[in-house]
C-alpha cells in the first residue's frame, strides 16, 4: 500500500490569513515526528516505489511538495534533520521567477537553479510539474517532453514522475505519459493507494496548516475505510 501525503507551501507562523496550504515549521516538525512514529522508516522517494509495493499489504509513504516556491527551504531543514526523503514537483518556466499568484493573492518568489541543486540529492527528488504550472488541456508537447527534457539536463537524472497542475488531467494523456517513458503521475484526487491502482492516477492525502497526529490519522482511516467498502461493493 502507498500513502502519499501532500504539502504545498511552509512558513515560520501560520497568520490565518494565507491558505491553510501553508504549513508553520513548528507544526511540520509535530506533523514529521507523528509519521515517523506511526510508520517507522516506511518512507519512499516516489521514482523508488514499485508496482509491487503498491500492491504489497506492508504501508510505503511518500511526501510530495507541489510547486517549488522558495518557502521549501524552510521545510527543507526539518526533512533533512529527520532525514525524510522528498519528492518536490517543479514547473521548468517558474524556476526562479517571482509571479503574482491570483489563486494565493500574492506574489511568489520560486526556488532558483542554485537552490534546486543544492539539496542534498537523499533528501529530495526533483520531478516534473508540467511546463509553466497551467491547466493542460493541450500542449502536450511542452508538458510532457520539452519540461521532461529539461530538467533532466539540469540535474542529470531521469525524471519519470509527473504531477498535474492544479490536479487536471483527462485520461488521454496517460497514453502520451506512458510514451514519454513516465512511470506514475499525481493527482490532486484524495485517497491511498492499494489494488485496482492506476498508474498515472495517483492519489494523494493534503496536509493542511491545521493537520497534527489525531487529523492525520483521521485522514488515514477514513480513506482506508473508504477502499474498503468501494472493495467490497466490486
Amino acid at each position: 500500500m502507498l500513502i502519499i501525503f501532500a504539502y504545498h507551501n511552509f512558513c515560520l507562523k501560520y497568520n490565518g490569513l494565507d491558505t491553510n496550504l501553508y504549513v508553520s515549521i513548528n507544526n511540520l516538525e509535530k506533523q514529521l515526528k507523528f509519521l515517523l512514529k506511526k510508520f517507522s522508516r516506511n518512507f519512499e522517494f516516489l521514482k523508488d516505489i514499485t508496482d509491487e509495493k503498491i500492491l504489497d499489504s506492508n504501508v510505503y509513504i511518500a511526501i510530495t511538495v507541489d510547486d517549488g516556491c522558495d518557502n521549501f527551504n524552510l521545510g527543507y531543514k526539518i526533512f533533512l534533520k529527520r532525514n525524510i526523503p522528498v519528492t518536490l514537483f517543479v514547473s521548468k518556466n517558474k524556476i526562479g521567477k517571482k509571479i503574482y499568484e491570483k489563486d494565493l493573492k500574492k506574489s511568489i518568489k520560486y526556488l532558483n537553479k542554485k537552490d534546486l541543486l543544492h539539496f542534498e540529492k537523499n533528501i529530495v527528488d526533483i520531478q516534473n510539474h508540467g511546463y509553466d504550472h497551467l491547466v493542460i488541456k493541450d500542449n502536450y508537447e511542452n508538458n510532457f517532453l520539452k519540461s521532461k527534457t529539461f530538467l533532466e539536463k539540469i540535474f542529470e537524472k531521469d525524471i519519470n514522475i509527473f504531477c498535474y497542475p492544479y490536479g487536471y488531467y483527462e485520461e488521454k494523456m496517460f497514453n502520451i505519459l506512458r510514451d514519454k517513458k513516465y512511470k506514475y503521475a499525481c493527482t490532486t484526487d484524495t485517497g491511498i493507494n492499494y489494488k485496482n491502482f492506476k498508474k498515472f492516477r495517483l492519489k494523494r492525502i493534503p496536509i493542511s496548516s491545521y493537520d497534527d497526529g489525531v487529523e492525520i490519522s483521521n485522514k488515514i482511516k477514513f480513506y482506508e475505510k473508504d477502499f474498503i467498502n468501494k472493495s467490497k461493493k466490486q
